[in-house]
């Protein structure tokens, strides 16, 4: 190929160089993309993975389009966990790419408070998963009823926000047979919520397979 002698130095100063200009190599690809298909993504795809090097813990935040072409990649330096990677991913959509409106959808542990401040400046929707304490608060403040939960889905609707919720048989058999292990093993075994529901004692001690999908789109009637 006509090169002369290179050695790991130099490549690393190679990579340096294509750090420096990163942003706008993506922006320029970007622009490939939008002449290419005429429009942005209708679905973006995050994807966050770890990697070391010289012994420490990165990880690497990949964007795609639905069919997985690349369109940037970050690295996080140290132990980063995923949420906090959800700022920066959101900052490329907004300030590189120009994307105006999204519902980020993610589970109860990716979208955590920075992620979630991030989101709320920059006005885009989410749709999440609640967590055990949350769903024991809302049952608590009455937001949502034990009633609600069933095997079919229902749903609650409270200050610009819907909750999906429903119980699921499966993973409820599955929870109980973890507490009768525990019983049989000498531990106490608490009442579960379908059970105190069932004799009038209100105890949120255990929820068994149940789960609730928030979403803060509006409450037009639509999904």
């Amino acid at each position: 190929m006509g090169l002369s002698a290179f050695n790991e130095d130099d490549r690393y100063d190679a990579l340096d160089d294509l750090r420096t200009r990163q942003e706008k190599i993506e922006t320029k690809l970007w622009c490939h993309y939008l002449t290419r298909y005429g429009t942005h993504p209708a679905l973006f795809l995050d994807d966050v993975a770890s990697s070391y090097l010289d012994g420490e813990k990165n990880a690497l935040g990949l964007l795609a389009d639905s069919a997985g072409e690349p369109l940037a990649v970050r690295v996080f330096v140290g132990n980063t966990s995923d949420p906090s990677t959800v700022a920066t991913q959101i900052e490329i959509l907004t300030r590189h790419f120009s994307i105006t409106e999204v519902i980020f959808v993610g589970d109860c542990g990716m979208i955590k408070k920075v992620g979630k401040q991030k989101l709320d400046q920059s006005a885009f929707r989410q749709n999440t998963a609640l967590t055990d304490p949350q769903i024991r608060l809302l049952l608590s403040k009455k937001t949502l009823q034990l009633e609600l939960f069933s095997e079919e889905a229902g749903e609650a609707e409270a200050d610009g926000v819907r909750d999906i919720l429903r119980k699921n048989p499966d993973e409820a058999k599955r929870i109980r047979a973890i507490g009768s292990t525990q019983a049989r093993s000498g531990f106490t075994r608490t009442a579960s919520v379908g059970e105190a529901a069932q004799d009038g004692r209100a105890n949120y001690t255990t929820l068994p397979g149940w789960t609730a999908h928030r979403r803060n789109v509006p409450c037009t009637g639509r999904a």
